[in-house]
C-alpha cells in the first residue's frame, strides 16, 4: 500500500497490481475528503499519465477511467483500458528507463481534476521486462553461476515482494576474509557523476524508512565505507532529512577516526545557508561535547568573519554560557585579539546581569583573582583594563567596587621605586563645578569612616600625603562641613605642624586667609588654644620691612605692631588689671612675698626690694601688686622673670593695713608701719616727703590684719 498527499487536500491510498499481460495494470485508490471520512458510493474521474525520467518527465502515455467509489471508498480500475488521450501503453519500453505514475482525480466524475498525485514505478512485471529484453532461459529459471552481458538502461533484473520477506537476501556462510554476501561493483574507471554500485532507495514517506541497513552483530561496523581520496560513505539528505544518521543504545553513534588526515570535516558551501554546520544537544545532565586533547595543539578552534567564533547561550541564573576550568598552571580562557578595534573577550549583556562576571568560588586561601587584567607581557604596552560609559544620558555609575569584607575595596598600587605616575588618576572634564564633579569621589554612608583617607606611610618618607594643585583661580583645597564638624582637622603626631601654609619666593598671595562671610555669626573667624606650656600664637616676620601685626576695622587701620616690636593703638589701650607694675627682685626667697605686702627699697643690693619693717619709712617704693595692668620691666620679653616680683607703683593696689596708726578712712594716707609689709594709718603731722604709700579708698576698723584697695602713689 502507498500513500500519497494530493493537491486538494485529500488522502489517496492507491495500489497498483501488474497484470501478467503488459498490456495494463490494476488500479485500486481509497478516496476521502480533506477531513479524512470516506467518499462512499460516488462516481470519480480519472486522468493517468506515465511520465519518464522524472515526476515531471514527458508523458509518454496518457488516458482517461471513470468508475464507481464502494461502501468503503475504494475505487478499482484497470490502466490500461482506458479512453486513450496520447500514446501506446503496450508499446512503452520498461528497462529504458525510470516511470513515474501521475493521476488527476474529480471526486465528482467529470474532467475539473483538483487532486493530483506523482509516484515512482519502482518494479516493472517480469513479464514486461522478458518482452522487452527477451527473457532469460525461456523467462522459467537461471542456471547457477549465471553470468550474461547486457546493454540496457533499464533494471535488468527486478524482483517485487508484497509480503513480509525481502526482496532480495545474499547470505555466505564463509570465514574468509573480505568477502560480501552482496555485491555491487562499477568496472568503468571514470563513471557519470553520484554512480553507486550499492544503492538503496526506500520510497516511504514516514519518519523510519532506512534507505541502506547495515548491521554487525559483533564489535565490527555496521556499514563500512573506504575510499583512497573520496568519500568513504556519503549520506545525502535530498530535503528535510539527514544525509548520515549515527544512533547507539550504550555506545557511540558515530566514531570518526583518522591517522594522518582530519577525522572528520562538516561545511556548509551555500552561502544563503543561514543553518548550523553542527547541531549537539542532549537531554541528559552529561556534557553535549567533550573535546580534549594530550598533545600541544587546541582544544577548540574557532574562527568567524562577521559572527561569532564561540557563541555560548545559557537561560539558567546558575549556569553559564561558556565555562573554561583551569586545573594546572594555564589558563581557563584566554581570549587573543591582533585587532586595533575589537575584543580578545567581549562580554555582552542586554539583561539586567552581566557583560563580565568573574568571582572566586572555593579558593579561601585569599590568592585568587576573580578578573585579572595585565599588560606588559612580552614588553607589550597599553591599558590592564578600562572602563567607559559611551552614554551621555546614562547616570549609572560606570565602575563599582564594593565589600562586605574588612579589606580594601580597591587598591591602585604604582610598584617602581623610581616611578613618577599616579596610582590612580580620576580626571573630569566638565564645565560645570556642581557637587560630585570631581575627578575623585569619596563617599561615606556609615555613622563612622572616612570619605577619603591618604597616608604616607613610609617614616623616611618626605613626601605629602596629599598634594592639590590648581593652575586657574579656584582653591587647591575646598572643605566644606554641613553639620557641626570641621570643614578642616589637621592633626600632627610628630614634631611638624598640624597645618603648614606657605608661598614660594615667586607668589604674591597670602600663606592663609580666614574670613567669615555671615553677618550674623558671633563665633570667631580664628580660634586658637593652647594646653601645653608653649605659646598659643607665634608671629615671625623674617622680612625687611613690614609689621608683625595689623588691625582693621571696616578696612581700616585700628592698631598694628611694627617689625621692632613697638604697638599702636588708634584707640588706646584697657587693661583688666588696675594698677602700673615693674618687675624688680626681692632679698631672701620670692616665696616668702605675696601680694598686699609693701616693698621697700634694699640697701643691700641694687634694683631690689625687701618687706617694709618699721614705721613711717622714706626707702618706701610700692606694693606687690595682685594683678597689674602694665608689668614693666628692663629684661627681654623672653624672659620668665623667675625671682622677681611685680611692684605696683601706681594704680588701685589691694594692700595689707593694720590699725597700729587708729582706724583707717577713705582718703586717710597711709603709710609703714612696724609690722613687716604691713601699712597703717599716717598721721600729717609726722608724715614727710617720701613716706606716703597712698590713699585708702575703703574704711578699715578689725583688730587682725586685712587688705582694703589703696590709691598707690609713692609722695
Amino acid at each position: 500500500m502507498k500513500k500519497i498527499v494530493l493537491a486538494a487536500g485529500l488522502l489517496l491510498s492507491a495500489q497498483l497490481a501488474f497484470a501478467q499481460a503488459p498490456e495494463k495494470m490494476s488500479y485500486q485508490a481509497i478516496i476521502r475528503n480533506a477531513g479524512g471520512q470516506v467518499l462512499a458510493n460516488q462516481n470519480v474521474g480519472v486522468r493517468v499519465s506515465v511520465l519518464q525520467g522524472s515526476p515531471s518527465g514527458t508523458a509518454v502515455y496518457s488516458e482517461r477511467l471513470t468508475g464507481n467509489t464502494n461502501a468503503n471508498g475504494l475505487l478499482t480500475m484497470e490502466l490500461g483500458t482506458g479512453t486513450v488521450l496520447s500514446g501506446t501503453f503496450n508499446t512503452i519500453n520498461w528497462p529504458s528507463g525510470s516511470y513515474y505514475l501521475k493521476t488527476e482525480t474529480d471526486p465528482t466524475g467529470g474532467t475539473a481534476y483538483t487532486i493530483t498525485g506523482t509516484s515512482q514505478l519502482l518494479s516493472v512485471p517480469y513479464a514486461m521486462f522478458a518482452k522487452s529484453a527477451g527473457g532469460v532461459s525461456g523467462g522459467t529459471s537461471l542456471a547457477i553461476p549465471y553470468a550474461n552481458t547486457f546493454t540496457n538502461a533499464g533494471n535488468l533484473f527486478s524482483l517485487t515482494n508484497n509480503g513480509d520477506g525481502a526482496s532480495l537476501e545474499g547470505i555466505n556462510t564463509t570465514t574468509t576474509s573480505n568477502i560480501a554476501a552482496v555485491r555491487g561493483m562499477v568496472t568503468n574507471t571514470s563513471p557519470g557523476g553520484f554512480s553507486a554500485a550499492v544503492r538503496g532507495n526506500n520510497s516511504g514517506t514516514g519518519g523510519l524508512g532506512i534507505g541502506v541497513y547495515g548491521s554487525q552483530d559483533g564489535s565490527g561496523w555496521g556499514v563500512y565505507g573506504t575510499n583512497p581520496a573520496g568519500i568513504g560513505v556519503y549520506g545525502n539528505g535530498t530535503a528535510a532529512g539527514y544525509g548520515v544518521y549515527a544512533n547507539s543504545n550504550t555506545g557511540t553513534g558515530l566514531n570518526a577516526v583518522s591517522t594522518n588526515g582530519i577525522a572528520a570535516s562538516m561545511s556548509i558551501f551555500n552561502t544563503t545557508n543561514n543553518n548550523n554546520v553542527l547541531n549537539a544537544n542532549t537531554v541528559g545532565n552529561g556534557t553535549v561535547m567533550n573535546v580534549s586533547t594530550t598533545g600541544t595543539g587546541k582544544g577548540v578552534s574557532s574562527t568567524s568573519g562577521t559572527g561569532y567564533a564561540i557563541h555560548g547561550t545559557t537561560s539558567s541564573q546558575i549556569s553559564a554560557g561558556i565555562v573554561g576550568d583551569n586545573s594546572g598552571a594555564g589558563e581557563a580562557i584566554v581570549g587573543r585579539n591582533t585587532s586595533d578595534i575589537a575584543g580578545a573577550v567581549v562580554g555582552r549583556n542586554d539583561g539586567g546581569g552581566y557583560g563580565v562576571r568573574g568571582f572566586i568560588s572555593t579558593n579561601t586561601s585569599g590568592n585568587g583573582i576573580g578578573v585579572y587584567g595585565q599588560v606588559g607581557v612580552n614588553s607589550s604596552t597599553g591599558k590592564a583594563g578600562k572602563f567607559e560609559n559611551v552614554n551621555s544620558s546614562n547616570t549609572v555609575t560606570t565602575l563599582e567596587v564594593s565589600t562586605v569584607g574588612n579589606g580594601n575595596a580597591s587598591d591602585f598600587t604604582v610598584n617602581n621605586t623610581n616611578g613618577t605616575s599616579a596610582a590612580l588618576h580620576g580626571k573630569v572634564n566638565s564645565m560645570f563645578a556642581n557637587f560630585g564633579t570631581a575627578g575623585v569621589y569619596g563617599e561615606s554612608i556609615g555613622t563612622g569612616g572616612y570619605a577619603g583617607l591618604f597616608y604616607q606611610r613610609n617614616t623616611s618618607g618626605t613626601g605629602p600625603a596629599v598634594l592639590a594643585l590648581a593652575d586657574g583661580s579656584g582653591n587647591g583645597v575646598t572643605a566644606n562641613a554641613g553639620g557641626s564638624g570641621d570643614g578642616v582637622e589637621a592633626t600632627v603626631d610628630g614634631s611638624g605642624n598640624a597645618i603648614y601654609g606657605w608661598t614660594p619666593n615667586f607668589s604674591a598671595g597670602r600663606a592663609g586667609y580666614f574670613r567669615n562671610f555671615n553677618t550674623a555669626n558671633s563665633q570667631a573667624t580664628l580660634t586658637v588654644a593652647n594646653a601645653g606650656t608653649g605659646s598659643a600664637l607665634l608671629v615671625n616676620h623674617t622680612g625687611s620691612s613690614g609689621n608683625l601685626a595689623v588691625f582693621q576695622n571696616g578696612n581700616a587701620n585700628v592698631a598694628r605692631i611694627n617689625k621692632s616690636g613697638t604697638a599702636f593703638f588708634n584707640g588706646g589701650t584697657q587693661n583688666s588689671g588696675a594698677d602700673v607694675a615693674e618687675a624688680f627682685d626681692v632679698e631672701g626667697n620670692v616665696s616668702a612675698y605675696e601680694p598686699g605686702d609693701i616693698l621697700i627699697i634694699s640697701t643691700d643690693a641694687d634694683r631690689t626690694v625687701e618687706k617694709s619693717s618699721k614705721p613711717y619709712s622714706n626707702l618706701v617704693a610700692g606694693v606687690y601688686a595682685t594683678k597689674p595692668g602694665v608689668l614693666l620691666t628692663e629684661e627681654n620679653i623672653d624672659s620668665e622673670l623667675l625671682g622677681k616680683v611685680p611692684m605696683g607703683v601706681i594704680g588701685v593696689i589691694p594692700t595689707k593695713v593694720c590699725l597700729e596708726g587708729g582706724k583707717i578712712k577713705r582718703g586717710d594716707l597711709l603709710v609703714t608701719s612696724s609690722q613687716p609689709g604691713v601699712a597703717m594709718k599716717a598721721n600729717p603731722k609726722k608724715v614727710k616727703i617720701g613716706q606716703v604709700i597712698g590713699k585708702a579708698l575703703q574704711d578699715y576698723d578689725q583688730p587682725e590684719t586685712g587688705k582694703i584697695r589703696v590709691l598707690v602713689s609713692i609722695k
